[in-house]
C-alpha cells in the first residue's frame, strides 16, 4: 500500500470527521450557502454572506474554491470578501494567495520583496503582488509542468525548470522567453541564479548539475557524481562554487571553474530533499528523507544541530520518503521548514529549538480530528522574505501562504 492510497482512506475519514466537528453546518449546508451567494434577492446574499462568516474555518476551503472557480461572478466576489474576512482570524496569516488548480510545488520571494513567483501541477508559473495579493500575470507553458522557478537579483528575470528537461530563462513581467537552456536529459526539479546574473544552474533526474552562460544559452560545466536525481542546486555568496544536494543522501561542494569535488556530506537521514546557504556560505541546512532537519558547518565539514521537523505516524509507515523544504533567513540565525504534516515552522538555527508554527485551516481541521495523519496539506516550499519578517508557503491544497513571523 502506497502513501497516496493510504492518505485517500484517511482524507475520506478527515472530511466526515471535520463536518462532525463543525456540528451546525455539513459540507451540503456550506454549498447550499455558498450558491446562495449568487441569489437574485439581495437579502439572501447578504444572509448567505452571515451564516458563512459564522461557520467560519469549515467554510474556508469550500469557499476558496468558489473564489477562483464559481461560474457566477457574485458568487466568486463575495467568497472573496469571506475568505479575506476569514484569514484574519488564523493565527500568523497574513493573506492566501489562490489561483493554482493543482498543488503549488514551489514559491518564491523576489528580490525587493514585493513580488511572488509560484508554479504548480496545473502547468501553470503564476506572479503575485505582496501587498495585495492579487495575481499579476499567469505564464503557461503548454502541458510542461514547471518545478522550480528562481528569480534573477535585479528581479526582471527568472529561470523555469522543467519536466522536458528544458530551462527557461523568462522576462517579467511580460512572459518573453529570453533564452532556453537545453541539454538536461531528464526533468530539471531545481534551478538558481548566480549572484552576478550571469550564469544559471539546474539540477536533473539525469543525476547531472549543469551550468549555463546566460548571455549565450550555451553549456558552460556539468558536473558528475550523484548516482540519483538531484533535489536542490545553489550558488555560493562569491559564486565561485556551487552546492547540490540528491536522492542518493550526499551534499556535495562543486568547484565553478574545474566541474571538480571540493567534498561533500553524507546524510545519515536517507535522501537529501531540501537545501539553503547562510548569507555567509559558512553554514548549509538541509531537509532530510525521515523528517529531519540538519545545520552542516561547511569549514568543518561535519553536522553542526541536528533535529527533527515534525513526528507523525507516516514516517513509520513510509520512511526516508519526506519532502521537507528549508531556508535559512537572511539573518543567517533562524531556519523555515515545511513538510508533511502541513505545519511552516521556524527555527533557531543554532539551538534548533522551535520559535514559532503556522498552519492553513484544512491542516488545523485535520489535526484537530487526529494529530497523527493529514490531509494531504503538505507543504512543499518555504521561503523567507528579504527583511526575514514573512515567510512563505505552497502547498498541496493548491495555496500560497503568507506569515507574520514573530521579531
Amino acid at each position: 500500500m502506497n502513501r497516496r492510497t493510504f492518505l485517500a482512506g484517511c482524507t475520506t475519514l478527515l472530511s466526515g470527521a471535520t463536518a462532525a466537528v463543525a456540528g451546525e453546518a455539513t459540507n451540503p449546508e456550506i454549498n447550499r450557502l455558498i450558491e446562495q451567494l449568487g441569489s437574485k434577492t439581495f437579502k439572501e446574499r447578504e444572509v448567505a454572506s452571515a451564516a458563512l462568516e459564522k461557520i467560519g474555518k469549515p467554510a474556508l476551503e469550500p469557499l476558496r474554491e468558489a473564489a477562483t472557480s464559481s461560474p457566477d461572478m457574485e458568487v466568486q466576489r463575495r467568497a472573496k470578501d469571506l475568505v479575506a474576512r476569514l484569514e484574519t482570524k488564523v493565527p500568523g496569516l497574513v493573506r492566501t494567495l489562490t489561483g493554482h488548480r493543482r498543488s503549488v510545488l514551489r514559491a518564491s520571494f523576489s528580490a525587493a520583496g514585493d513580488c511572488v513567483l509560484s508554479c504548480g501541477w496545473d502547468h501553470t508559473v503564476r506572479l503575485w503582488s505582496v501587498a495585495n495579493g492579487r495575481e499579476q500575470r499567469c505564464f503557461h507553458l503548454g502541458k510542461e509542468t514547471i518545478f522550480d522557478v528562481a528569480w534573477s537579483p535585479s528581479g526582471r528575470r527568472a529561470l523555469f525548470g522543467g519536466a522536458h528537461g528544458v530551462v527557461h530563462y523568462v522576462e517579467i513581467p511580460s512572459g518573453k522567453e529570453s533564452r532556453r537552456l537545453i541539454g538536461q536529459s531528464g526533468r530539471v526539479d531545481c534551478v538558481a541564479v548566480s549572484p552576478n546574473s550571469k550564469m544559471a544552474l539546474s539540477g536533473s533526474w539525469d543525476c547531472t548539475a549543469r551550468v549555463w552562460d546566460l548571455s549565450t544559452g550555451k553549456e558552460h560545466q556539468c558536473f558528475r557524481g550523484h548516482t540519483e536525481r538531484l533535489t536542490a542546486v545553489a550558488f555560493m555568496p562569491r559564486g565561485t562554487q556551487i552546492l547540490t544536494a540528491s536522492y542518493d543522501g550526499r551534499i556535495c561542494v562543486w568547484d565553478l571553474a574545474t566541474a571538480k569535488a571540493v567534498h561533500s556530506l553524507r546524510s545519515h537521514h536517507g535522501s537529501v530533499t531540501g537545501l539553503s546557504i547562510s548569507p555567509t556560505g559558512r553554514h548549509v541546512v538541509s531537509g532530510e528523507g525521515d523528517g529531519t532537519i540538519t545545520v552542516w558547518d561547511l569549514g568543518a565539514r561535519q553536522v553542526y544541530r541536528t533535529w527533527r521537523a515534525y513526528r507523525k505516524i507516516l514516517h513509520k509507515l513510509f520512511p526516508y520518503t519526506e519532502t521537507v523544504p528549508v531556508a535559512f533567513a537572511p539573518d543567517g540565525r533562524r531556519v523555515l521548514s515545511g513538510g508533511l504534516d502541513g505545519y511552516v515552522r521556524l527555527w533557531d538555527a543554532t539551538s534548533g529549538k522551535q520559535l514559532a508554527g503556522f498552519a492553513s485551516q484544512a491542516t488545523l481541521a485535520a489535526n484537530a480530528i487526529n494529530p497523527d495523519f493529514d490531509a494531504e496539506t503538505d507543504v512543499y516550499s518555504v521561503d523567507f522574505s528579504p527583511d526575514g519578517r514573512l515567510a512563505l508557503s505552497g502547498s498541496m491544497d493548491r495555496s500560497i501562504g503568507l506569515w507574520d513571523l514573530p521579531r
